[in-house]
């Protein structure tokens, strides 16, 4: 007897999970498209990696928990904050501060990563919607 269900997702469920994963890679795109352009440069991808960090132990401290949605909207939230502060912050140690182009970096980093957070809570496939 087979009791283990095979739980799929909608359409809909597909297609934010494709979303999170191309919002939660777009800060290390950002990084490596920094580099390729000029050669050098690594401290966009350095601060890309560091908030991508953070918003992946986050993510992972949340497995498996089911959260009302004003819950999950206030992590992803919290992760485009503190990610987007993180960025800037290993930005200034790396002396990425050129005037306003550091702080608009790291909130681009760090609304890719809170809209990853947000896709992932729609990309939850759940038993009522098995096939």
């Amino acid at each position: 007897m087979n009791t283990t269900s095979i739980v799929e997702r909608t359409a809909s469920q597909r297609i934010a999970l494709a979303g999170a994963v191309l919002f939660g890679a777009g800060p290390l795109a950002l990084g490596l498209s920094s580099y390729a352009s000029t050669g050098w440069d690594l401290r966009v991808f350095w601060m890309g990696l560091v908030a991508s960090v953070f918003a992946a132990g986050v993510l992972a401290s949340a497995v498996g928990k089911r959260r009302a949605r004003h819950m999950a909207l206030f992590q992803s939230a919290v992760i485009a904050v503190v990610g987007a502060l993180l960025a800037w912050g290993t930005g200034f140690v790396f002396d990425a501060t050129e005037g306003p182009g550091a702080w608009m970096v790291s909130a681009l980093i760090g609304l890719c990563l809170g809209v990853a957070s947000e896709c992932i809570v729609f990309s939850r496939a759940t038993p009522e919607h098995a096939g």
